[in-house]
This record gives structure tokens, C-alpha cells and sequence, in this order.
């Protein structure tokens, strides 16, 4: 067997592409954004962002 597949089959590639398109909807769902940036016999570089909210536990608050 090419070392290149895994017992599921998949090709390495095709695991990374799935795992890279379930990261951008779940990054795009929370509002956020998603971009990657690529240079031949490089490498590339994938960046994400989304604001977040400062949770406050009420428990906490009282015990102040």
C-alpha cells in the first residue's frame, strides 16, 4: 500500500482539504473569518478570527 493513503483510503491531501472546510464553517457560523495564504515550495499559512464575549460567572460575582 502507498504510504501516501491511510486505512480509511483517504489520501492525506483529502483529509487535510475535509478538515480545512469543516474548520472554515464552523469559523464562518460563530462570525468569523477565514483566510489562507500560499507561496509555491513554501508552504502556507492559514489564519482565522472571530470575536468572543467575556463570559462572567454569576457565582463567582457573588462571592466577591
Amino acid at each position: 500500500m502507498n504510504s501516501k493513503f491511510d486505512d480509511s483510503g483517504f489520501d492525506n491531501n483529502d483529509q487535510i482539504e475535509i478538515g480545512l472546510i469543516v474548520a472554515k464553517q464552523i469559523i464562518h457560523k460563530f462570525g468569523g473569518k477565514f483566510d489562507f495564504f500560499s507561496e509555491p515550495n513554501k508552504g502556507s499559512t492559514f489564519v482565522f478570527s472571530f470575536d468572543l464575549e467575556i463570559y462572567q460567572d454569576p457565582e463567582s460575582e457573588r462571592s466577591e
